[in-house]
């Protein structure tokens, strides 16, 4: 994309200033980079390094390389700081005009997200009104799928900065994302938020409601002193003990594999990347997990325990397992099912094949519309999906739920979930999938069964498993 002049938001008060590292000549106001603000601002006062740049993009566990094409959008907790920043800036000097680097079209459309974000989420515009005044440029602008190799042809791209916005809309409308209007605020949500990825692989898609987290199994053989240690208190293991159970991938054998994420695999054995057991750089090496000391935080905010009582805490009552009970880049086997039914959280497994984009059936999608009819009422009814890594599979049987419960578009819910869970949505057929979505129907028309209604009566009784 070519530089842009100055393009006036808010009148005297917030400018654009795509492409350009610094104000124009004689601007009498504050200047920013927009991913400069993507941190508290007592820490960019402070002088301190740290060892995340902000406005990075990043998965939490996982290696950069991993990521491969992928370099947005910024996950939320880089957008309520960005959006707590520019509070800040304007506080200070009354007018702020916020640019991104020059000749870098990937920092510009992370740097028009963060910009429309401040703009639904402070100002109460619609993603329409952010598209009218920030131009058709920067609004098209795509992003690459999460995990997209770098080593082959990229298919075309979907998500485009205006899904972003319209994603941040339909968040604030719901309330899914708090104001986070002090210092104190923006800092209890974005503690939670990463302690959430960082201690249990997870993230909430709608607070309360529809939880994504990895297979657990991964998580507990994960040797990152952050994460938890068991799927159940009584059956607690050290991480010394998990990381002797970590093996080098069994690929093949017949079993499934995404056409994406089977790239990390790839990663892993690259010679650049295989640092010894010893120092346990990755931590995970068939999911391409990372550990090092830097990433030795502390989270006072939420307190590590096993993974059912993580489950507990948060009203969670249907578990649905998206993947098999062995698959490659897996350390072991997955766990029991019934072991949460007989502790009182329902279960499901619903095993969708991780290849040919990672799609469910129309079978397995009305099985699954079935099984999580009348949970996730508010009434401390959540449910939480997982797959292998907590990306694909599980992240489109939520937002198949979703659209169906709350009949929204699948284009913003596409951009909600890659802001919610940065790494979600690892196939261009997943994305593309979920972008079709126009409305609950479009979820009936592919569950093949139009009969089956959000809030209808069946629901698997206390003391069973559904299989």
């Amino acid at each position: 994309m070519a530089v842009a002049q100055m393009i006036e938001l808010i009148p005297g008060r917030i400018s654009w200033l795509p492409g350009c590292s610094a104000p124009p000549s004689g601007y009498q106001g504050g200047f920013a980079l927009a991913q400069s603000l993507c941190r508290p601002h007592a820490e960019v006062e402070s002088g301190q390094n740290f060892p995340e740049v902000p406005g990075a993009y990043s998965v939490p566990h996982y290696v950069k390389k991993a990521c491969g094409r992928a370099f947005g959008p910024l996950g939320l907790d880089q957008i309520v700081w960005f959006c707590r920043g520019v509070d800040v800036e304007l506080g200070a000097s009354g007018m702020l005009a916020v640019g991104s680097p020059e000749g870098d079209d990937e920092a510009r459309a992370n740097a028009a997200v963060l910009v429309g974000a401040y703009l639904v989420l402070r100002c109460g515009s619609s993603h329409q009104a952010v598209r009218a005044v920030m131009g058709d440029a920067d609004s098209t602008a795509k992003f690459s799928c999460s995990w997209a190799r770098a080593d082959i042809l990229e298919p075309e791209r979907t998500l485009e900065v205006q899904d972003c916005w319209h994603g941040l809309e339909l968040a604030r409308d719901h309330g899914w994302l708090p104001a986070c209007e002090t210092d104190e605020d923006s800092a209890r949500f974005c503690q939670n938020y990463q302690a959430l990825a960082r201690i249990y692989d997870a993230s909430w898609i709608i607070p309360g409601l529809f939880l994504v987290c990895a297979d657990p199994l991964t998580t507990v053989c994960d040797p990152n002193p952050e994460t938890f240690t068991a799927i159940f208190d009584d059956q607690a293991e050290t991480h010394d003990e998990t990381e002797a159970l970590v093996s080098t991938p069994k690929r093949g054998a017949g079993l499934p594999e995404s056409s994406h994420l089977g790239y990390l695999n790839d990663v892993a054995e690259d010679a650049g990347d295989q640092p010894s057991r010893a120092n346990s750089t990755l931590s995970c090496d068939t999911i391409c997990k990372e550990y090092t000391p830097a990433h030795a935080y502390t989270y006072p905010s939420l307190k590590t325990g096993s993974f059912f009582s993580f489950l507990q805490q948060n009203d969670i009552q249907l578990l649905v397992r998206a993947n098999f009970l062995m698959e490659p880049g897996m350390p072991r086997k997955s766990y029991d099912g019934n072991d949460f039914v007989s502790r009182g959280v329902q279960h499901l497994d619903l095993p969708v094949p991780d290849h040919h984009g990672g799609l469910p059936s129309a079978s397995e999608i009305s099985r699954l519309l079935e099984a999580a009819s009348g949970y996730a009422t508010g009434r401390g009814d959540a449910i939480a999906l997982h797959c292998k890594g907590g990306f694909g599979r599980s992240i489109v049987l939520a937002s198949l739920l979703i659209v169906e419960r709350l009949d929204v578009p699948g284009n913003a819910l596409l951009g909600w979930v890659r802001m919610a869970r940065p790494g979600s949505v690892n196939t261009t057929s997943q994305e593309r999938f979920i972008a079709g979505l126009k409305g609950r129907t479009d979820v009936w028309r592919a569950a093949n069964n139009r009969g089956i209604m959000s809030g209808a009566k069946t629901r698997c009784t206390p003391g069973c498993t559904v299989s």
